[in-house]
Order: C-alpha cells, then structure tokens, then sequence
C-alpha cells in the first residue's frame, strides 16, 4: 500500500463578516467625505468664475483703450442671447461686445451645473469709455456666490476700471 500523506488544505481568504465590517467603514467614510468634497468643488467653482469674470472685465477696458471706443461688458440670457439691457444675474454667462455694433469680441457661458448665482449693484451693462473708464463713473459690484453657500466672492470695479476681490460669507 501507499503511504499517502495528505495535507490538510486550508481556506484563504476573508470571511463574510469581514467583508460587511470593511464595507460598512468605506460606507461611513464616504458618508463623511462627499458633502465635504460636494461643497470644496463648488467653492472651487465660484473661485474659478471669479477669475474668469475679472479677466473679462480688464479684457473689456483693455479693449475699449486698444480700440478706441466704448466696449460694454453684457449678461447673456438663458438662452445664450446677448442681454445689454438691465439684467442684474449674470449665472447664464456674459459678453464683451462694441458699444456701436453687436460683434463679439469674447463669450462665456459657465457649466449651467453649477448652481453658481452672480449678481451685480450698479446698472448694466458694465462700460468702458475709450479710455479706460467705467461710464457712467460709479463703482459696479459682482457677488458670486455657489450653492449651499458657506462663503462666496465679491468683485467691486472701481470708476478708474480696477478691480478688488474679497472673500464675503454668505448670510
């Protein structure tokens, strides 16, 4: 006869109490996680627009100057359209267009996603005289602010075209 040493196999692996334990921490990490990144991508958002937004109003003076003529900084509608008369929420995006034709010179339109609210003080559309100044002179304030606003953004163009940014909490 053979003399056959068998060799007890054992299982490897995890069990299926283990596996529910680690499933239900992920579970509760991810709990905890996603609102935190939800609101850290959304203020990342209106940061984004911000900046965006302060380009295209030194884009708007720079181009008036360049240019020598009035350039106005318009709200688009919610159908994309050009909207240069009193629009005070600008969420739909905006234009840089001449003030005596309708050519224009730079469009955006921001991920309507985004839930991200702009709206303005001072009367639109933001102007700039060929010199560089706001027309009529008077200072114009953009707050952007994101959705389940914690803190948002404050854009004030002086009379002269500059701007100043601060960080505002939201009430």
């Amino acid at each position: 006869m053979n003399n056959h040493s068998y060799h007890q196999w054992s299982a490897r692996g995890f069990t299926l109490i283990e596996l529910m334990v680690v499933i239900a921490i992920a579970a509760i990490l991810m709990a905890v996680a996603v609102p935190s990144y939800m609101s850290f991508s959304a203020n990342n958002n209106a940061s984004d627009i911000t900046l965006i937004l302060k380009a295209s109003i030194n884009r708007a003076k720079n181009e008036a100057v360049r240019q020598g003529t009035t350039m106005k900084l318009c709200a688009l509608k919610s159908d994309g359209s050009t909207n240069c008369g009193i629009a005070t929420s600008w969420q739909y995006g905006w234009v840089i267009v001449p003030a005596s034709s309708s050519t224009i010179i730079q469009k955006y339109q921001p991920n309507g996603a985004s839930g991200i609210v702009i709206s303005t003080t001072g009367t639109p559309p933001l102007s700039f005289s060929a010199q560089g100044l706001m027309t009529p002179i008077a200072t114009f304030t953009f707050t952007i602010k994101p959705p389940q606003c914690t803190s948002g953004f404050q854009v004030v163009v002086g009379a002269a075209g500059q701007t100043t940014t601060t960080q505002v909490t939201c009430p």
